[in-house]
């Protein structure tokens, strides 16, 4: 049984934890805040600020007053998440989970993957105001990135071909699968490579069958006949301007008359 005295020193000792913890968090203090990456209580301290964070965070208008909270944020607490992705312990951490959710919000997108690598493989729990698990929120979050960058113009790599091949082994809703294959599609049907995006819409219909997109697969389809059949004319042309230098006729008129000239001499 413990002893009055000793109890008593314990609370003691837990307070002061706990008040060193929240001036170290008050003053911003990165090198102390790191420290709270381990013990009990620095940590339950830890948790109440990342939540007061948050707060801050949504009193603030969208746009670029919260990124730019975000990212002075993510200067505080990434240094925590990465000493205790460097410790030994590992324990519910949905400071590491937030953490993760700000540098998606910013745009950082490898360093989010490397903090999302860990989270997956200790099955860390997402913030309390999550439905979703690590893997939905690392998919949608990458998706949506992907979806920005290709409206834009700009390259979805590495990144999304990476998530694109990890998510066939995920288990997460047919739907975000069939995101990534038919944003797939469209990049290769943007690249001109209309075998790969007739295969990959092929592919979306037997992820989600009828939900996915029949009326692209029957277009690529139409639009692959018509270059076969532009290729083939091509070739034809080629094939008839031949034989009209062979048979001593420069073309200069229409292919008309090169082709009744054909037919005269065969």
């Amino acid at each position: 049984m413990i002893s009055p005295a000793w109890a008593h020193r314990e609370r003691v000792r837990k307070a002061e934890a706990a008040k060193a913890a929240k001036v170290a968090l008050d003053a911003a203090d990165k090198e102390a805040i790191k420290e709270m990456a381990s013990g009990n209580e620095k940590f339950a301290v830890l948790l109440r600020a990342i939540e007061g964070e948050c707060k801050r965070i949504s009193d603030l208008p969208k746009g670029s007053a919260r990124t730019d909270l975000k990212r002075n944020l993510i200067a505080i607490y990434l240094p925590v998440v990465k000493k205790y992705i460097d410790g030994d312990d590992e324990y519910e951490n949905t400071v590491l989970t937030q953490v993760l959710v700000w540098l998606f919000d910013c745009g950082e997108i490898g360093e989010a993957l490397k903090i999302a690598a860990v989270a997956i493989e200790q099955e860390q729990p997402m913030p309390s105001r999550f439905k979703s698990n690590v893997k939905t929120f690392v998919a949608d979050s990458v998706m949506e990135w992907a979806k920005a960058q290709f409206d834009s113009g700009n390259s979805v790599e590495p990144y999304f071909g990476a998530m694109l091949a990890d998510i066939s082994d995920w288990s997460v809703h047919d739907d975000i699968k069939l995101k990534y294959v038919k944003l797939a599609a469209d990049i290769a049907h943007k690249d001109g490579d209309i075998d790969k995006a007739l295969e990959l819409c092929i592919q979306a219909e037997e992820i989600a069958p009828g939900k996915s997109a029949f009326k692209s697969i029957t277009n690529y389809k139409l639009r692959i006949k018509e270059l076969s059949w532009l290729l083939t004319g091509a070739r034809v042309l080629v094939i008839l301007k031949i034989k009209c230098l062979i048979a001593g006729v420069f073309i200069r008129g229409s292919l008309v008359r090169c082709f009744l000239m054909l037919i005269a001499f065969h």
